[in-house]
């Protein structure tokens, strides 16, 4: 088989990156339909999404009850897991009461100690997979992260099993954090959207229907690991569940997807790392404010035109190196609030359990000053550019 074919579009029209206009676009023509394509881009992120979320919540449940049966071996199995008091008339002067919040301290702070362990290393492996993927192509580092949730899920469901010390299974997540985690999954998916469409109301389109299959993978995850811990009376059998999940995106992405970079867009291959994150960092400094990333701190709903507004003012050869930018601020964040939300659950447990969801309320609010200053530098810069 031959390489795929490309077709030139010369036209300069208003739908161009504003960075660089006459630049040459090329359309990547698939082997079968693009909707296709993108669907089997939306399974893959919807895979490692429902395994990532999904490990997520059984972990911090096998965590609270591994604490428990560690601090409190004496104490009944069921009352570890859930207990029968309501919140409303819950007796905090009981034994059973004092014993819950110095478990859920314990375990705010392996929450926090998880967090450092995955998200520091995925936050250099982010910055550099999806930016590499311009000079090697988008394919291979799909898989990445991909396996780097299997072999971490993988390991969790052996843990669980052998009842080995919750303290080893932070090494676990450091392996997911090598391989860049499910942030890299997503700047991967973006780099292929933006190979297959043109700028415009397209790639926006398409970039927002992968953004909801990653909701949809979180609100089935959510909704199933519940039941499964309730029904199998374990938390192995609902974690080995996520390893077969993010396994038949593994298998996707080997198997059925396709290669979208054209030769003609690649970047020169003789790039070293720094050199490379240094492409990424670079599209911060002089492409576009950094304001256009940040605005979406807080609301997942921004996230979509985000990335539509950051891939449009890319040129081709770099869209992997700009994404790669989002996906680092991604992990960023996404350390942020979680060390931070335990922290403060942590230091408020005794007193007000419900303060870290003011601090979440927070996140939004900044969120919102970032969109208003980028809005406001935005028409700024065009009224400097529009003739008078």
């Amino acid at each position: 088989m031959g390489g795929p074919a490309m077709t030139i579009n010369t036209e300069n029209s208003e739908e161009s990156p504003l960075l660089e206009n006459k630049v040459l676009f090329g359309e990547i023509k698939l082997k079968y339909s693009k909707w296709v394509a993108y669907t089997i881009v939306m399974l893959i992120v919807f895979t490692q999404c429902y395994s990532v979320v999904s490990s997520i919540y059984i972990m911090n449940q096998y965590a609270y009850y591994a604490f428990m049966n560690e601090k409190y071996p004496t104490r009944n199995t069921m009352q570890t897991v859930g207990g029968s008091d309501s919140a409303c008339t819950v007796n905090t002067s009981k034994v059973e009461y004092k014993q819950q919040i110095v478990v859920q301290k314990l375990t705010s702070e392996w929450n926090i100690y998880c967090a450092l362990a995955q998200n520091i290393p995925a936050v250099f492996i982010s910055m550099n997979l999806a930016s590499y993927s311009d000079v090697y192509g988008r394919k291979p580092f799909f898989l990445v992260p991909l396996i780097g949730t299997f072999l971490k899920n993988l390991a969790c469901s052996l843990g669980i099993y052998f009842k080995i010390g919750i303290q080893w299974f932070i090494g676990f997540y450091v392996i997911e954090g090598s391989t860049g985690i499910w942030a890299s999954t997503l700047s991967m998916a973006f780099c292929f959207v933006a190979d297959t469409t043109m700028p415009g109301k397209t790639r926006s389109f398409v970039i927002a229907l992968i953004e909801t299959s990653i909701g949809l993978g979180a609100i089935i995850s959510t909704s199933l690991t519940g039941y499964i811990i309730q029904w199998t009376d374990s938390y192995m059998y609902p974690e080995f569940l996520s390893v077969i999940i993010v396994t038949i995106g593994i298998l996707l992405a080997v198997f059925v997807l396709p290669e979208t970079l054209h030769p003609s867009r690649k970047r020169d291959d003789h790039v070293s790392i720094c050199q490379n994150m240094r492409n990424v960092t670079e599209c911060y400094t002089s492409e576009f404010s950094p304001l256009t990333a940040g605005a979406s701190i807080g609301s997942v709903v921004t996230l979509p035109m985000v990335r539509a507004i950051m891939s449009q003012m890319t040129p081709p050869h770099k869209q992997g190196s700009i994404f790669a930018g989002v996906a680092a601020v991604e992990v960023i964040c996404n350390m942020g609030a979680s060390v931070s939300a335990n922290a403060i659950y942590d230091a408020t447990i005794d007193y007000y359990k419900g303060m870290t969801f003011f601090v979440m309320a927070g996140y939004g609010g900044v969120g919102i000053i970032l969109c208003l200053l980028f809005i406001s530098e935005k028409k700024r810069t065009l009224s400097d550019v529009t003739p008078k």
